[in-house]
């Protein structure tokens, strides 16, 4: 929750009307961001485990997931930056090598290529183009066609922390969006002073519950 405070002066000198729409405004804003702060924190902090959130012991982005006699791995290692090569790689591997709980086979397909904005022109040359990116070579690009492409294309999200990392979404449900109390404000005068306070409430809550939603890699540079 949040809130401000408009003073009686502020209402007698006819300035309540100039004031409160900007205020206002400012205050749902803030909302706003820290939601997107919250929700990115998941893939921000995703190779540091919690034991509050995750349930097989590893962090949502670990090179060893346990499942039955096995373990399987959604985090590139060692992290690679975002090219040609390590996109195609992330694509064949989610496919071919993850497995669900009983190490059966599975059909995981990738679906958006999320990123922070300095790796947008990268993004854009991997997935705007019909030929092979980065060559001279009139090769198709195998990146809109491998695993059945990447079709929901790319997510620039600047609440992303590290500009090097990158994360590959897939159709598997399991990054997690509960919206318990939808935005909400109201006001009030307070009896002693006679100001208007204004405040605003919200409850949510951002986890995940199956790391086959994402595949992570995770450079520093």
């Amino acid at each position: 929750s949040l809130g401000f405070a408009i003073t009686r002066k502020t209402i007698d000198d006819n300035l309540y009307k100039t004031e409160f729409g900007p205020s206002a405004m400012g205050l749902r804003n803030a909302f706003l961001r820290s939601e997107e702060i919250y929700a990115a924190d998941v893939l921000n902090s995703a190779t540091t485990y919690n034991n509050s959130i995750g349930g097989d012991g590893v962090a949502l982005a670990s090179p060893a997931h346990p499942v039955d006699g096995s373990t399987v791995a959604n985090l590139a290692s060692p992290a690679v930056s975002l090219n040609e090569t390590a996109l195609l790689n992330a694509q064949v591997a989610i496919n071919a090598t993850w497995r669900d709980n009983a190490n059966q086979r599975m059909n995981a397909k990738p679906r958006r290529l999320i990123i922070p904005p300095q790796l947008e022109p990268t993004a854009v040359r991997l997935l705007k183009t019909e030929l092979r990116p980065g060559t001279g070579n009139n090769d198709v690009n195998a990146i809109l066609s491998v695993q059945g492409g990447i079709p929901d294309v790319y997510l620039v999200w600047n609440y992303l922390t590290s500009q090097y990392s990158w994360f590959l979404a897939t159709d598997q449900s399991g990054l997690v969006h509960m919206d318990r109390i939808p935005y909400e404000n109201d006001m009030s005068v307070e009896f002693t002073s006679d100001n208007l306070l204004v405040k605003g409430y919200q409850r949510y809550s951002f986890s995940y519950n199956d790391w086959r939603s994402v595949y992570v890699s995770n450079p520093s540079s």
